[in-house]
C-alpha cells in the first residue's frame, strides 16, 4: 500500500511551495574556472563531437578505506567463511547463500540471466568498513587484443546501476544491445557493482536485515563506503594500479560524484567517468518526487518508514483510488504501480514499452534500496543543493573532483533534469562536455534498458573509451 499512501498525500499537499534555500549563484560558479572552459572548449567539443553526431545530442548552453583494521571482527570472519570476499564463483548456476535469500524465486540470477545470453560471469564478495557485505559480478572478455596496438589496449571498466536497481539492469537489452556485452566484446574487463541493500548485497557482519540500523543509510554512504570497497577490491584483484573507467547510472553517477568529492585521492583510481542521467542539483525535477519535496520530513518518514522502499515492489490500489493514481501518473498501470517508474518516470521508447520487454522490467524492477535514498534526493530538491542528508548547509565539494568527467542527459528525463546537470558541469574541475539527447522519447529508466540506447549512447562510449587518452591530454 506505500505507493497508494504516497499517492494519497502526495495529491492532498500538491499546491503547497517547496522550501528552497538560496539559489546557487551561477556566475558566481563560472568565474572561478571559466578560463579553463574556454581554454579547452574547442578541442575537446570536436572530439566529442565527431563520436556524439549532432543529431543524438548537443551541449547547452588514499582513503581511509585503504588503511588495515586494527582488530577483526569474529562475526565478520563467520560470514566470510560462507561468502569468501576472495572466491570466485563463474558458473551460471544458482548461488546458495544471502545473495539469493530475498529475490523472488523466479527471477534469474544476473549469472544465469548472462548464461541465457551465452556469456558467463564471475560473482566476487567483498565488504565495507562498517560491515555491508556487497556482491560484485564480472564479465571477462574472451578476445584477444593485438599488443603491438598502441590503440587495443584492455581497459578495467566499472559500471554502477541506478536508483533502485542492481547489475542485472545493464544486461536486460540482451546478447547484442546490452553494453557491458559491447566493452566486453572490445576486450575490456566489466566489472558490474550492487549497492548495500538490493538483492546482491543483502547480508551484514552484525546487523538484521529486518532492522532500522540495517537500512540507515542513503547514497551518501554508498558513495562514501561502498565504492571505495569496490574499487580497491577490483584493483586488488587484478594487481594494477592502472585507473579504472567509470559508468555510473542515476544513483550511480551520485555514489561517485560523493566519494570523489570526500576521498580526493579516489580521483587518482578513476581514468575517465561517464555520468548518465546523473543525480545531484534536482531543482529542475518533474513528476512525483518534485511534489513529494514539498512535504515536511516527518511525514515523509512516516510515510515511507525507517526500512525498506517498497519492499513489495508492486501495489494492488482499490478501485476508488485509480483517479488519484492517474492525476500522478498518466500511462499504464502496469508501470505507474512500479516504484521506480512511479518516481523516475515510465519507459517512453516503443521498443522498451513491448509486452515482452515490459513482463521483464516488472521482474527485476526494482531490486531494493532504503527509504533514506529516497528522502535524501527529496530533500536535494527541496533545497536546490547537492548536499550531506539534512544538512542543506554542508555541501559535497564538487570543485575538487579532478576526474575527467563526461555528462550525459536527456530532455525526456524526469528527475535528471539537463538544466540541473548543466549546473554540474559547471561545477566540476575537469568536465568533458554535457552531452544531452533530444527529442528521443528517452526517459530516465532507459538509459540503462532503452530500446535505443545501444545506438544513442553505448556504442559512443566504446567509441570514446579508446578516444579516452587523447581527449583527457587535451
Amino acid at each position: 500500500m506505500q505507493i497508494l499512501l504516497i499517492t494519497i498525500i502526495i495529491f492532498m499537499n500538491h499546491n503547497q511551495y517547496v522550501k528552497c534555500g538560496s539559489v546557487v549563484d551561477l556566475i558566481s560558479k563560472m568565474s572561478g574556472i571559466k578560463d579553463f572552459f574556454l581554454d579547452t572548449y574547442t578541442a575537446i567539443r570536436t572530439r566529442i563531437d565527431n563520436v556524439f553526431h549532432s543529431g543524438t545530442g548537443s551541449r547547452d548552453s588514499t582513503s581511509n578505506n585503504t588503511k588495515k583494521q586494527s582488530s577483526t571482527n569474529i562475526r565478520l570472519l563467520s560470514v566470510l567463511k560462507r561468502s569468501n570476499p576472495l572466491s570466485v564463483q563463474s558458473q551460471p548456476a544458482v548461488k546458495s547463500g544471502e545473495e539469493n535469500a530475498h529475490r523472488p524465486a523466479h527471477i534469474l540470477t544476473t549469472p544465469q540471466l548472462a548464461a541465457t545470453h551465452g556469456r558467463i560471469i564471475e560473482t566476487h564478495v567483498t565488504y565495507t568498513l562498517d560491515g555491508y557485505i556487497l556482491t560484485l559480478h564480472r564479465l571477462r572478455s574472451n578476445k584477444v587484443l593485438d599488443t603491438t596496438d598502441p590503440q587495443s589496449k584492455k581497459r578495467i571498466i566499472l559500471l554502477h546501476h541506478g536508483l533502485l536497481g542492481s547489475s542485472a539492469d545493464w544486461i536486460l537489452l540482451g546478447p547484442k544491445k546490452a553494453l557491458p556485452y559491447i566493452l566486453s566484446d572490445e576486450g575490456h574487463d566489466v566489472w558490474m557493482a550492487n549497492a548495500r541493500g538490493n538483492y546482491y548485497s543483502r547480508a551484514h557482519v552484525s546487523l538484521n536485515l529486518n532492522s532500522d540500523e540495517y537500512w540507515n543509510f542513503s547514497w551518501q554512504e554508498i558513495g562514501e563506503r561502498d565504492l571505495p570497497a569496490i574499487l580497491d577490491y577490483i584493483r586488488k584483484t587484478n594487481n594494477s594500479t592502472e585507473p579504472i573507467d567509470y559508468i555510473g547510472h542515476s544513483m550511480g553517477a551520485t555514489a561517485l560524484l560523493v566519494l570523489l568529492s570526500v576521498e580526493h585521492n579516489y580521483n587518482r583510481y578513476i581514468r575517465i567517468a561517464f555520468l548518465l542521467a546523473p543525480l545531484a542539483f534536482m531543482a529542475h525535477t518533474r513528476g512525483p518526487m518534485e511534489m513529494m519535496a514539498t512535504m515536511e520530513a516527518t511525514w515523509l518518514i512516516n510515510l515511507l518508514g525507517t526500512r525498506e522502499f517498497a519492499p513489495n515492489r508492486s501495489t494492488h490500489v482499490p478501485a476508488n483510488y485509480a483517479d488519484l493514481i492517474s492525476k500522478l501518473c498518466n500511462d499504464l498501470d502496469i508501470f505507474c504501480h512500479n516504484p521506480l517508474f512511479f518516481l523516475a518516470g515510465s519507459p517512453l521508447q516503443e521498443g522498451t514499452r513491448t509486452v515482452e520487454s515490459t513482463d521483464q522490467l516488472q521482474e527485476y524492477i526494482p531490486a531494493g534500496g532504503s527509504s533514506k535514498t529516497i528522502i535524501h534526493y527529496l530533500m536535494l530538491i527541496a533545497s536546490k543543493k547537492f548536499h550531506h542528508y539534512k544538512r542543506p548547509d554542508w555541501q559535497f565539494k564538487l570543485k575538487y573532483i579532478s576526474t575527467p568527467m563526461l555528462i550525459l542527459s536527456s530532455n525526456d528525463d524526469l528527475i535528471s533534469n539537463a538544466t540541473d546537470n548543466q549546473m554540474l558541469y559547471l561545477s566540476i574541475l575537469n568536465p568533458l562536455g554535457h552531452i544531452i539527447i533530444k527529442d528521443q522519447n528517452f526517459s530516465h529508466t532507459e538509459f540503462a534498458w532503452g530500446f535505443n540506447a545501444d545506438l544513442l549512447i553505448y556504442y559512443k562510449i566504446r567509441d570514446l573509451i579508446e578516444l579516452g587518452p587523447d581527449v583527457i591530454t587535451m
